[in-house]
């Protein structure tokens, strides 16, 4: 879950508000098209959107994060996973021509 919704989230902004529901799926398989090979905001949005979790994450008997017992016991990583990489992607290709 701390790898996917982070993914989850930057894909959900990049369809419905990056690019508004159009793809040019010929050019999503074409590592030399328009969407490219990798996309830099993404896995910036990425990287963030794992490592902000961490603090927050609980895990019984595997890891706790330094946060999570101020929130008594409480997960809430899987919020910020969604919120903080959707909203960093967001505003990272606001600035970028698509």
């Amino acid at each position: 879950m701390y790898f996917l919704t982070p993914w989850s989230s930057i894909n959900l902004v990049d369809f419905y508000l990056v690019r508004k529901e159009s793809y040019d799926l010929e050019a999503v398989y074409d590592p030399d098209g328009r969407y490219g090979r990798w996309s830099a905001p993404a896995l910036i949005a990425y990287v963030i959107g794992i490592a902000v979790q961490i603090p927050f994450s609980n895990v019984e008997g595997i890891f706790v994060g330094p946060l999570a017992p101020l929130l008594g016991g409480a997960d809430i990583s899987w919020l910020l996973g969604l919120l903080v990489p959707g909203a960093l992607y967001l505003l990272m290709m606001r600035r970028q021509p698509h």
